[in-house]
């Protein structure tokens, strides 16, 4: 029984969860990349679970743990559409969130950008200068770390998809 919910509380966190960037600034340049500021909101979004049961478990979970902590993590984009291939591959440090139903959190920090293979960058510009590409897919992954209160919630596989238009 215990699997089982906390499986529908992991479904209704990937559903119900939400970011939404409100400012990204270049800080510096380190040796191997570039520092970059990410502001944005954090928020759970109950609305978007579409099975009710897992709606109605994981908003019980979600309002027993009220806040939950990352540890560091590595996310890497990737673009599908050209094989896969790694474009960079950023550091985040922890970050502590409300993970209430309809709460939202203001997140800022500083992570470091690293870029992935050259060639399949380069590739992809010379497609955005020629004028071929009118939207890109990118697909980040991340194995994030996660912990409630003195309760670890173990290691969680997270991939997500935009597509960056114009």
């Amino acid at each position: 029984m215990g699997f089982v919910i906390a499986e529908k509380v992991e479904e209704y966190g990937m559903q119900a969860a939400e970011f939404e960037p409100t400012r990204l600034a270049l800080d510096s340049m380190t040796p191997t990349g570039v520092r970059v500021q990410v502001e944005g909101d954090f928020r759970m979004d109950a609305s978007k679970v579409p099975k009710g049961s897992v709606r109605n478990l994981g908003r019980f979970g979600t309002w027993i743990g009220r806040e939950v902590k990352s540890g560091p993590t590595e996310v890497r984009v990737y673009v599908p559409a050209y094989g896969n291939i790694l474009i960079g591959t950023a550091k985040v440090p922890g970050i502590k969130v409300n993970i209430r139903n309809g709460h939202t959190t203001h997140v800022s920090f500083v992570t470091d950008l690293l870029p992935g293979e050259f060639d399949g960058i380069r590739n992809i510009a010379h497609d955005w200068i020629d004028g071929r590409l009118g939207s890109l897919q990118l697909q980040g992954k991340a194995a994030v770390s996660l912990r409630s209160g003195l309760l670890s919630l173990g290691e969680q596989n997270i991939e997500k998809n935009i597509v960056l238009k114009g």
